[in-house]
């Protein structure tokens, strides 16, 4: 197999960059939206959210043994994808702009059929991507390029929301963020299948001998006893449900305890460009300290960054002094108002705990690459999906849990949403708990739980800096 051109790396990486941009507003504003301005009950639409992605407990490693046993002619792992295409455009568009009338069963609907073609595209994509490599330096560089791509996506998607929400009055905000999210489905729907068809045009699939369906029951009971799988599957739902809570408590704990609404999607925008100058950071990291130690410092760091925001905002400041003016301008969108330093403060600590976002999911992934391939080595029979597929449900599992909690948690503390709702402090401050304290919980559960990890080679884990 000859080694990867950077071209060929980066045409292969523009999927990613549209998934991104459905996952984020998929956990951080759909809720909003349904709650906010549909006005479904945040129960009601926890309930919906969770249950659903519950549901991929099923779906994902089913999906991941057929890709894996199953070679078409055009390609064991770019059927797939091709195939999701359809599926994602119209369920996007459903979901991201629900007709008049749109209540739980409507939003139930179609994020069931959306998160049916997100299964098939991203556990094909995930596995393609561990086949296409040369070796291990070769894969590093297309997973690293591949959350980079994640992250232009995110940006991408968020400056759509930035530019639609800038110059809009405080308390107006949550009026025009439907369009916003109707921008971000306009977003996907169009570069989905650009990307897809470049990707597929432009990529070769290794050719794999079709494996025999018969033994798929051992196989998967091959893949969930894998020690290394276990370890790192506990602590990638842990991860994901940390950053499932604070994603889906974002937009209102700017809007209520920080008082910084119109500032929200432009400090999202902010956090990921952030994400995209740290990855070449956590890349020289984990080259010099191997993947498992820099897979634990990019769960710990950020649980450290984030639990000083519990303090900041409310009705008695942290930081003293009086307001003044900031303004945030990337010359395309700008938001101006007089802050105070509780509140600038929030937004510095927002946009540092960015740069951590893209470096565990990097991790994980090479990881589970690594994993699959000893498994490889070990069986003689390539389950790459199989383990794809397990990584993928702990990402939805670990949605799942963080979405339901954080908006039934919401009715449950008294925390009002809706139009008109006004809250007291205490409910602000409420708020505030369940936006951190869980989340610093779950990281740092995150990381001890990979203390232990034994890699491939039966060691705690790859630690030389070549790997």
């Amino acid at each position: 197999m000859q080694r990867l051109t950077t071209f060929r790396v980066a045409v292969f990486s523009l999927p990613a960059l549209v998934l991104a941009a459905l996952g984020l507003p998929l956990s951080m504003y759909l809720p909003n939206l349904y709650v906010e301005n549909v006005g479904i009950p945040a129960t009601a639409a926890g309930t919906v959210f969770m249950l659903l992605r519950f549901w991929d407990v099923v779906t994902d490693p089913t999906l991941g043994v057929i890709s894996d046993r199953f070679a078409p002619p055009f390609g064991r792992r770019r059927s797939w994808v091709v195939a999701s295409v359809p599926i994602l455009a119209v369920s996007v568009w459903m979901a991201f702009v629900p007709l008049p009338g749109a209540d739980a069963l409507y939003l139930a609907l179609w994020l069931f059929v959306l998160y049916v073609g997100y299964t098939m595209i991203q556990i094909a994509h995930l596995a393609w991507s561990a086949e296409l490599a040369h070796d291990a330096a070769d894969r590093g560089r297309l997973l690293a390029w591949r959350e980079i791509a994640v992250v232009i996506g995110i940006v991408l998607v968020l400056l759509v929301a930035a530019i639609t929400e800038s110059g809009v009055p405080r308390d107006m905000v949550q009026e025009v963020r439907a369009d916003a999210v109707r921008g971000m489905a306009l977003f996907i729907v169009i570069l989905l299948p650009l990307t897809v068809g470049l990707a597929v045009a432009m990529v070769p699939e290794p050719r794999h001998e079709t494996m025999p369906i018969t033994d798929w029951r051992a196989a998967a009971l091959a893949v969930v006893r894998n020690p290394g799988l276990a370890r790192l599957v506990v602590s990638d739902v842990l991860y994901k449900a940390s950053t499932a809570v604070t994603g889906t408590l974002f937009l209102w704990f700017m809007a209520a305890r920080l008082d910084l609404a119109r500032f929200a999607s432009l400090a999202l925008l902010l956090y990921f460009v952030a994400a995209l100058i740290g990855m070449p950071v956590w890349m020289w990291i984990t080259r010099h300290i191997g993947k498992r130690r820099a897979y634990i410092a990019s769960v710990i760091v950020p649980a450290l960054m984030v639990f000083p925001l519990l303090f900041l905002g409310g009705v008695t400041p942290l930081l003293p002094g009086g307001e003044m003016p900031v303004r945030l301008d990337l010359g395309f969108v700008a938001v101006a108002d007089t802050l105070t330093p509780d509140q600038i403060a929030g937004l510095i600590g927002v946009i540092l705990y960015g740069v951590n976002y893209g470096a565990a999911p990097y991790l994980a992934r090479a990881l589970c690459a690594d994993i699959a391939d000893a498994d490889y080595r070990a069986s003689g029979q390539r389950r790459t999906g199989m383990f794809y597929s397990f990584l993928t449900l702990t990402e939805k599992t670990g949605y799942a849990v963080g979405v339901g909690f954080s908006l039934i948690m919401l009715d449950i503390v008294g925390f009002e949403t809706g139009r008109g709702a006004s809250n007291s402090a205490e409910a602000e401050f409420a708020l505030a708990c369940l936006y951190v304290i869980p989340t610093v919980v779950l990281l740092i559960a995150a990381g001890i739980v990979m203390m232990n990890f034994r890699g491939p080679g039966g060691a705690a884990g790859p630690e030389r800096p070549k790997d």
